[in-house]
């Protein structure tokens, strides 16, 4: 077996929260030989929750595809043993985004700027769900906090 992909997983978001729940990752492995595989794991079916206000997270995944065929990946079960692999099949792991801990609101705009830059949220993301309004700064690649509109959309937001 290779590995091909051990990254941290970006197609979903972690928990929201004052303090966000963890990233999930994402491990996909391919047959180099025909084979055997067994894979288990959790959280495919019930979402890590939040507590005290944070928001839930991701569900895992797995998936089977081979790299040659071309073929869309195939979800299949959290659990499975003795499954048949063929030269080139890859079995790719999305593990479980964490649950935030408290109201997303009271987390420190700076650090969710920080989150934005390490490419974990989105703007429009942080908008939403945590009331921080950014703006672009220089070069327009860049983005700065907008402290006056993250305070007033933070107020309404806490409005209802």
């Amino acid at each position: 077996m290779i590995c091909d992909v051990h990254e941290i997983r970006d197609d979903v978001f972690p928990g929201a929260g004052e303090f966000p729940g963890g990233m999930g990752v994402v491990k996909s492995q391919r047959f180099l030989t025909p084979g055997f595989m067994t894979h288990e794991s959790d959280r495919n079916e019930d979402v890590p929750w939040g507590i005290f206000g944070g928001h839930e997270g991701a569900t895992a995944a797995v998936r089977i595809h081979n790299h040659d065929s071309g073929e869309a990946p195939r979800e299949v079960a959290a659990k499975f043993s003795g499954m048949r692999a063929e030269l080139g099949d890859a079995v790719t792991y999305l593990s479980p985004c964490g649950g935030g801990y408290g109201n997303p609101l009271k987390r420190d705009p700076a650090k969710v700027l920080d989150d934005l830059l390490d490419g974990y949220i989105t703007a429009g993301h942080a908008r939403q769900v945590y009331g921080v309004v950014f703006k672009a700064v220089t070069n327009g690649y860049d983005w700065g906090l907008d402290s006056i509109g993250t305070d007033a959309l933070r107020n309404q937001m806490r409005a209802g």
